[in-house]
Order: structure tokens, then C-alpha cells, then sequence
């Protein structure tokens, strides 16, 4: 059995938690398709990291409602133990934030979008190599106003959107990183972005409320994720 450690970077607020859980809970229903991948959480926002890259066999870097580029003491002390992991070839999936500080330490800018929040649920087009024999593209739900601003040196760009140009990577077989959120369901997402009108604004949100009508491919790129740790 495979073990994928989970380096939760946030805990959702109330209402948002008891839609689906918190984000263990959520990577927990992503990734229970399989049998043979055991998820182990170290709650790193607040300070718990593992003794070892070794402790797991692949890790997962997820979303939280910070920036990479903040000067917080969680934030500096993960960021050291993903530029370990790098250094070391320790598999890495990247979603969201995770994708962001991954790119950061491999060198790539990370700053707020010109075209402000990207929310919604989002199509983007995937490039070769796919990881599966799937469509060229895929839709997942979207929440940032970071994101990543230049393909990192050596990577191979995966996914893309005109307002994200970068929003998904890989680094040979050690670095699978996403943009977007697999976890989220639609009826989470409703309720982030209606919480969020005063800051991101009403039509915006209005527009992004409509897209969560569309199939999401959350299956799929959870078994990208599974496959990821299973081959380790």
C-alpha cells in the first residue's frame, strides 16, 4: 500500500466546512477510489510536518487561503521542506497553493493575476504528454487570485486556460502540479464564491455560480494522483 501524506495548508471556515468537510476529509473522498492508497494529514498551517520526506511515499501540497510569497513562519518552514523534497526527487503533487510554492521553488514568478480572481468551474486544455488516454481537456473547479507566471526551468507545461496560462505542470516523474481544485465539489465551491461577492464582486461571481453546472473531471485527476503515489 501506497502512503500519500497530505501537507494541509488551511482549514475551511464555517458554513464551507460542513458542506464536505474540511480539506482532509475532501482528499479523502477524492482519492477513496482506491484501496491501495492510505492518506496520512500533517496539519502544516499549523506546524506540524513530518520528521522525514521518507515518512510517506509521495506527498501533496494543497490549497489554502494565504499566498506562497507571505513572510509567515508556517509558510517559510514548508516551503524549506518542499525545496528539500525537489532537491531529494521526493514525489510531489501540487494543487492550488501547492502548485504555486512548488513553481516558486523552482524558480518560476508567483503574483496576482492582471485579470483578477479566476473562479468557476473552468475547461482547460491539456498538453502532451497526458497523463491518460482521456480528452485533450478538463474541467475543474477554480479559486485564486495567485497564480504561477512562467513555466518553471525543466518542466513540461500540462494544463492551460487563456486567463492561466500555467495551471498545470510536470517535472519528469517526481512533480505532478494543478492550478485548480480536484477536492472541490460544486457544492462547496456555491458556497466559497457566495461568501465572497464583497471581495471579488457580484458579477464575477454571478458568472462563476452558472459554470457549476458543468461535469467535473475530479475522477480523473484523482486517479492521476493515485497512480502518481502508487508507482513510487
Amino acid at each position: 500500500m501506497a502512503t500519500l501524506g497530505l501537507l494541509q495548508c488551511d482549514s475551511l471556515d464555517p458554513p464551507h466546512v460542513d458542506v464536505d468537510g474540511d480539506y482532509d476529509r475532501l482528499f479523502a473522498d477524492l482519492l477513496a477510489r482506491d484501496d491501495d492508497v492510505d492518506l496520512a494529514v500533517y496539519r502544516a498551517f499549523e506546524g506540524e510536518l513530518p520528521s522525514s520526506p521518507g515518512d510517506c511515499d509521495a506527498w501533496i501540497v494543497p490549497g489554502s487561503r494565504r499566498s506562497v510569497y507571505e513572510d509567515v513562519g508556517w509558510i517559510t518552514d514548508l516551503r524549506r521542506l518542499v525545496a528539500r523534497m525537489l532537491a531529494d526527487g521526493t514525489p510531489l503533487v501540487g494543487i492550488c497553493f501547492g502548485h504555486q510554492m512548488i513553481a516558486m521553488e523552482l524558480g518560476a514568478r508567483v503574483e496576482r493575476a492582471e485579470c483578477g480572481w479566476n473562479v468557476g468551474a473552468v475547461r482547460y486544455d491539456l498538453h502532451d504528454p497526458v497523463p491518460d488516454d482521456g480528452d485533450a481537456a478538463l474541467t475543474l473547479i477554480a479559486s485564486h487570485q495567485d497564480q504561477v507566471l512562467d513555466l518553471p526551468d525543466g518542466a513540461t507545461l500540462l494544463a492551460s486556460t487563456p486567463t492561466c496560462p500555467v495551471a498545470g505542470f510536470t517535472v519528469g516523474d517526481d512533480v505532478l502540479c494543478i492550478q485548480a481544485h480536484p477536492e472541490f465539489t460544486a457544492a462547496l465551491a456555491g458556497s466559497l464564491y457566495r461568501s465572497r461577492v464583497d471581495r471579488i464582486g457580484a458579477e464575477p461571481i454571478a458568472r462563476a455560480l452558472d459554470t457549476l453546472s458543468r461535469p467535473l473531471d475530479r475522477e480523473r485527476v484523482a486517479s492521476w494522483i493515485v497512480d502518481f503515489a502508487r508507482d513510487r
